[in-house]
Protein backbone atom coordinates (compact mmCIF):
# COMPACT_ATOMS: atom_id res chain seq x y z
CA UNK A 1 0.00 0.00 0.00
CA UNK A 2 1.52 3.93 -0.67
CA UNK A 3 0.48 6.74 0.45
CA UNK A 4 -0.85 9.46 -2.18
CA UNK A 5 -0.65 13.28 -2.76
CA UNK A 6 3.16 13.58 -1.33
CA UNK A 7 3.98 14.57 2.11
CA UNK A 8 0.15 15.80 2.69
CA UNK A 9 -1.43 14.12 5.54
CA UNK A 10 -4.29 12.02 4.10
CA UNK A 11 -7.21 11.37 6.24
CA UNK A 12 -10.52 9.08 5.03
CA UNK A 13 -13.56 10.56 6.12
CA UNK A 14 -16.85 8.27 6.13
CA UNK A 15 -19.90 10.12 6.97
CA UNK A 16 -23.49 9.23 4.83
CA UNK A 17 -24.50 13.28 5.72
CA UNK A 18 -23.33 14.99 2.45
CA UNK A 19 -23.73 18.71 4.46
CA UNK A 20 -21.64 17.01 7.46
CA UNK A 21 -18.89 15.99 5.31
CA UNK A 22 -18.51 19.11 3.31
CA UNK A 23 -18.31 20.80 6.65
CA UNK A 24 -15.42 17.96 8.80
CA UNK A 25 -13.74 17.85 5.28
CA UNK A 26 -13.03 21.45 4.95
CA UNK A 27 -12.73 21.86 8.64
CA UNK A 28 -9.96 19.34 8.11
CA UNK A 29 -8.31 20.64 5.12
CA UNK A 30 -8.00 23.99 6.73
CA UNK A 31 -6.87 23.22 10.63
CA UNK A 32 -3.87 20.35 8.73
CA UNK A 33 -3.16 21.43 5.54
CA UNK A 34 -4.01 17.48 4.82
CA UNK A 35 -5.86 15.93 1.82
CA UNK A 36 -9.54 14.30 2.61
CA UNK A 37 -10.94 10.95 0.94
CA UNK A 38 -14.75 11.15 1.64
CA UNK A 39 -16.74 7.96 1.06
CA UNK A 40 -20.36 7.51 1.95
CA UNK A 41 -20.02 4.03 2.83
CA UNK A 42 -17.91 1.46 5.23
CA UNK A 43 -17.14 -0.53 1.77
CA UNK A 44 -16.48 2.14 -0.33
CA UNK A 45 -13.45 3.66 1.91
CA UNK A 46 -12.35 -1.11 2.84
CA UNK A 47 -12.03 -0.76 -0.66
CA UNK A 48 -9.65 2.00 -1.27
CA UNK A 49 -7.63 0.78 1.64
CA UNK A 50 -6.60 -1.81 -0.17
CA UNK A 51 -4.43 1.24 -2.52
CA UNK A 52 -3.98 3.68 -0.08
CA UNK A 53 -3.36 3.96 3.65
CA UNK A 54 -4.69 6.95 5.23
CA UNK A 55 -3.14 8.99 8.30
CA UNK A 56 -5.87 8.83 10.00
CA UNK A 57 -9.70 8.06 9.31
CA UNK A 58 -12.64 9.54 10.96
CA UNK A 59 -16.43 7.77 10.40
CA UNK A 60 -19.59 7.93 12.11
CA UNK A 61 -20.51 4.98 13.91
CA UNK A 62 -24.23 4.52 12.11
CA UNK A 63 -24.52 4.09 8.14
CA UNK A 64 -27.10 3.17 6.26
CA UNK A 65 -26.75 -0.81 6.71
CA UNK A 66 -23.53 -0.46 8.25
CA UNK A 67 -21.81 -0.17 11.44
CA UNK A 68 -18.31 1.68 12.73
CA UNK A 69 -17.74 -1.14 14.66
CA UNK A 70 -17.09 -3.35 11.28
CA UNK A 71 -14.37 -1.29 10.28
CA UNK A 72 -12.19 -1.35 13.28
CA UNK A 73 -12.49 -5.46 13.53
CA UNK A 74 -11.74 -4.94 9.63
CA UNK A 75 -8.75 -2.60 9.81
CA UNK A 76 -7.48 -4.49 13.00
CA UNK A 77 -7.06 -7.49 11.20
CA UNK A 78 -4.73 -5.35 8.44
CA UNK A 79 -0.82 -5.20 9.07
CA UNK A 80 -1.64 -1.20 9.09
CA UNK A 81 -2.23 0.49 11.85
CA UNK A 82 -4.68 3.76 11.45
CA UNK A 83 -5.81 5.81 13.96
CA UNK A 84 -9.63 5.66 13.87
CA UNK A 85 -11.72 8.48 14.95
CA UNK A 86 -15.90 7.71 15.60
CA UNK A 87 -18.19 10.58 15.41
CA UNK A 88 -21.85 9.81 16.64
CA UNK A 89 -25.13 11.09 17.80
CA UNK A 90 -25.06 8.01 19.84
CA UNK A 91 -24.81 8.25 23.70
CA UNK A 92 -21.70 7.26 24.73
CA UNK A 93 -22.51 3.80 26.51
CA UNK A 94 -23.94 3.03 23.25
CA UNK A 95 -20.66 3.18 22.16
CA UNK A 96 -17.72 0.46 22.42
CA UNK A 97 -15.06 1.34 24.76
CA UNK A 98 -12.17 0.42 22.65
CA UNK A 99 -13.54 3.04 20.23
CA UNK A 100 -12.25 6.57 19.84
CA UNK A 101 -15.52 8.46 19.98
CA UNK A 102 -16.45 12.47 19.37
CA UNK A 103 -19.86 12.94 20.02
CA UNK A 104 -22.11 15.05 17.90
CA UNK A 105 -22.50 17.94 17.42
CA UNK A 106 -18.86 17.97 16.66
CA UNK A 107 -16.63 20.16 18.55
CA UNK A 108 -14.16 20.61 16.56
CA UNK A 109 -10.91 21.82 18.78
CA UNK A 110 -11.80 18.80 20.80
CA UNK A 111 -11.81 16.65 17.15
CA UNK A 112 -8.12 18.63 16.16
CA UNK A 113 -6.61 17.25 19.46
CA UNK A 114 -8.26 13.96 19.49
CA UNK A 115 -6.89 13.34 15.52
CA UNK A 116 -3.54 15.38 16.71
CA UNK A 117 -3.00 12.81 19.99
CA UNK A 118 -3.84 9.92 17.69
CA UNK A 119 -1.41 11.08 15.08
CA UNK A 120 1.57 11.21 18.06
CA UNK A 121 1.61 15.31 17.54
CA UNK A 122 0.90 16.06 21.02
Amino acid sequence: MFRLFGKKKLFFLIDDDDDLAFIVSKRLKDEFHCNVKTFHSLQAAIDELHHTTPDCIISDVLLPGENGHDLKIYIDKLPIKVPIIFISQLPPERIKNDLVHIPKPINFERLFNVVRYNLGEI
